[in-house]
């Protein structure tokens, strides 16, 4: 009897310790949890700006062309020049803000 004793107190020692020690893994796994948990909201507010202003980009393209397939003779050379000009602007200015975001994620 006195030894089952001894033996139980002996593994509630053990597991106690093991408990604790384990306590310091457990606060930093709970801890990398929470930064990922940041991670992700800033990274779906970025894709969610990201999207809406594709939207509004597509509008205007779809206007511009809109208006070059209907124009005829020199109004047509200056819609798709319009047409042209808009591609090279936003697609300058997506890489500009990929750029950016990407040089904000390695600080």
């Amino acid at each position: 009897m006195k030894e089952t004793t001894m033996k139980a107190r002996n593994t509630l020692a053990i597991a106690a310790a093991a408990a604790v020690l384990a306590m310091p893994l457990l606060a930093q796994e709970h801890h990398r949890h929470g930064m990922m948990d940041e991670h992700h909201g800033k990274w779906s507010k970025m894709h969610s700006t990201m999207m809406a202003d594709w939207k509004t980009q597509d509008a205007e393209l779809e206007k511009l062309v809109s208006e070059m397939n209907t124009a005829e003779g020199e109004k047509k050379v200056a819609a798709i020049a319009a047409v042209a000009s808009k591609l090279v602007e936003l697609r300058l200015s997506d890489h500009a803000k990929m750029t950016d975001m990407w040089d904000k994620e390695d600080r």
